[in-house]
């Protein structure tokens, strides 16, 4: 799928090669997000990432994703994903909207309610 995503206009496909600030610039730099694509996914950590610096991320309809990302940003087959992408690129009006959600997704994912969250399950 990378290969396809690379040979589309517009696309670049990027590494942070493990530096987290060349991560944060990089994700800075972008219009959106591209959930991965693993069934067994449970969560991922650039979604949030995403997310927290106010990038709409656009999601397989599955497990955790679908319960985390905005329902209007999941897609069920390629064609919707395309749909959803070439959106969020070109409809200013639809990624600001979706921009604020995406950051307000993250919201209550401060430390402390975290903590205090794993120490409420834990108990």
């Amino acid at each position: 799928m990378r290969d396809q995503l690379a040979a589309l206009p517009h696309v670049q496909i990027v590494s942070d090669r493990g530096d987290r600030v060349r991560y944060k610039n990089l994700l800075a730099g972008a219009r959106f997000g591209i959930a991965p694509f693993r069934p067994g996914c449970p969560w991922s950590m650039s979604v949030i990432d995403c997310q927290g610096m106010g990038l709409p991320v656009i999601s397989p309809r599955l497990g955790w994703l679908a319960e985390h990302i905005d329902p209007e940003l999941c897609f069920t087959t390629p064609a919707e994903a395309v749909v959803l992408a070439e959106r969020l690129a070109s409809d200013d009006e639809f990624h600001a909207v979706h921009a604020k959600r995406a950051h307000a997704s993250t919201a209550d994912f401060t430390p402390g309610l975290v903590a205090a969250r794993y120490m409420e399950a834990i108990s």
